[in-house]
């Protein structure tokens, strides 16, 4: 089972990268267009990451998988702003990375892992 979460975090990976190098998706405006969509598709996409980081690398402590996603995520800041015109690096990004690895962590941790 845990070679199917391996290739399932290839896969979100696969997507995170896609997305993220990628111009810009056009948010509609709306009744949503004050709440930082952006933040929160990042914050979304981090903590699913570190959901399936858990569940393939079961014997990888809360701080190697925290700092796994982490890195991927400065990466992908740094890439995009090097190599990909209408890309930015954003530290608030980063945070919201950060934020989502860490509900992960505690969501799989406490909600779903029995000690």
């Amino acid at each position: 089972m845990q070679n199917w979460y391996r290739l399932f975090l290839a896969i979100w990976c696969l997507i995170i990268l896609y997305l993220s190098w990628n111009p810009g998706l056009q948010i509609p405006k709306g009744f949503l267009e004050d709440l930082p969509i952006d933040k929160i598709g990042h914050f979304g996409m981090y903590a699913i990451m570190c959901v399936l980081s858990q569940k393939a690398f079961v014997n990888w402590a809360n701080a190697k998988i925290f700092l796994f996603c982490l890195a991927f995520g400065i990466l992908m800041e740094i890439l995009q702003y090097a190599f990909f015109p209408g890309r930015y690096f954003e530290w608030s990004d980063i945070m919201a990375n950060a934020l989502g690895a860490l509900v992960g962590i505690t969501l799989i941790r406490k909600l779903i892992i029995k000690h």
